[in-house]
């Protein structure tokens, strides 16, 4: 049995806006990207691993394409406006 107070569970959080919901579950997942780099960063010094240049080369371009890939699905999502929506929907 879960207690609520006026419809929220006690000891929960008080509502977050949207915005705060936004940086707090993106601020967790970049932060795991950062760490995921570090680790990768730390591959090279370590003696177990051989890899060329072009290895690297490669390995950084597609982290790069795919931190371009996402920022322009915000950008685009960000300057799309009501019209370009309305444009995909009928109303009367």
């Amino acid at each position: 049995m879960n207690d609520t107070v006026n419809g929220t569970a006690v000891g929960a959080e008080p509502t977050e806006t949207r915005d705060e919901t936004f940086k707090r579950v993106a601020g967790k997942r970049v932060n795991r990207i950062m760490g995921d780099l570090t680790l990768i960063e730390q591959m090279a010094g370590s003696p177990r691993y051989q890899y060329t240049l072009e290895d690297v080369d490669r390995m950084l371009a597609a982290v790069e394409a795919a931190a371009e890939r996402v920022r322009q699905t915000y950008t685009l999502r960000a300057t799309r406006t009501k019209a370009d929506d309305a444009r995909k929907s009928f109303h009367f």
